[in-house]
């Protein structure tokens, strides 16, 4: 019933009021709603950082999460989500575009407004390239230590992901 869900007296199988139209222009306002969000490691979490720019969070993970929600729409989450998979998708501008691969272990804590969800989360992007062009300017390496920074070798980079969902804060690291 376009994905309604409608109550009725079980005992008659038809609705509790007398129409449909009655049931959608009630004069009610919203619902109390509290309730336990406990969530498997099947389940996927897709968080738009930035629509902009299309970054966004796709994980898997666990959490135990008290989800309330006041007459008014105010929602409350409280918890946290342990992360145990996923992907940041990193796009700056049209330079670039990366995928990196969230660390197990990682959170996001909810405390009250999810907008105000805070960010525990460390991602690896793993590449080969050189270490010249940040050694050169070494004066104290070696003529072996130039030549083995011009070969190219297997680089992460770390992303430590902290802040909230409104502000995110991004540090790297190699």
């Amino acid at each position: 019933d376009g994905g309604f869900i409608i109550y009725g007296n079980p005992a008659t199988g038809r609705d509790t009021l007398d129409s449909r139209e009655a049931l959608y222009n009630s004069k009610q306002q919203g619902i109390d709603l509290l309730m336990q969000l406990v969530v498997d490691p099947e389940a996927r979490l897709k968080v738009i950082i930035d629509p902009t720019t299309g970054d966004y969070l796709q994980c898997r993970g666990t959490a135990d999460i008290t989800t309330k929600m006041d007459r008014s729409g105010n929602l409350s989450l409280l918890g946290n989500y342990t992360l145990e998979e996923g992907r940041y998708s990193l796009n700056y501008e049209d330079v670039f575009k990366r995928a990196f691969a969230l660390e197990k272990g990682s959170q996001i804590t909810f405390v009250g407004d999810p907008m105000d969800s805070r960010f525990d989360i460390t991602a690896v992007y793993s590449t080969k390239t050189t270490y010249y062009d940040l050694l050169r300017s070494e004066m104290t390496l070696s003529e072996e230590e130039m030549r083995a920074a011009r070969r190219r070798q297997k680089v992460e980079v770390l992303m430590r992901i902290d802040g909230d969902l409104e502000a995110p804060e991004l540090h790297f690291d190699i």
